[in-house]
């Protein structure tokens, strides 16, 4: 993704435990700033602390669920 960055043209959201071993969280940075300086839609990225591929904690999986529903409230189903 970072290699085409600048055609992005969609909304993108991120979610990154700070432990993942599956995808280092270096990449996820990477990307999201590629994104920023380059693509053409809005990007955000969340970090979750002490968490690896998926989140755990409870309270993580909420905000999760949270950001998500914002997000496609905003993105995809706004008129």
């Amino acid at each position: 993704m970072v290699y085409r960055a600048e055609k992005v043209k969609a909304a993108v959201i991120m979610y990154q435990g700070d432990a993942d071993t599956n995808v280092p969280p270096s990449m996820s940075w990477i990307t999201y700033h590629a994104l920023q300086k380059y693509g053409q839609g809005p990007v955000e990225l969340f970090i979750f602390p002490g968490e690896g591929h998926n989140p755990i904690c409870l309270s993580h999986q909420k905000r999760k669920l949270f950001e998500h529903v914002k997000w496609f409230d905003e993105y995809l189903f706004n008129d």
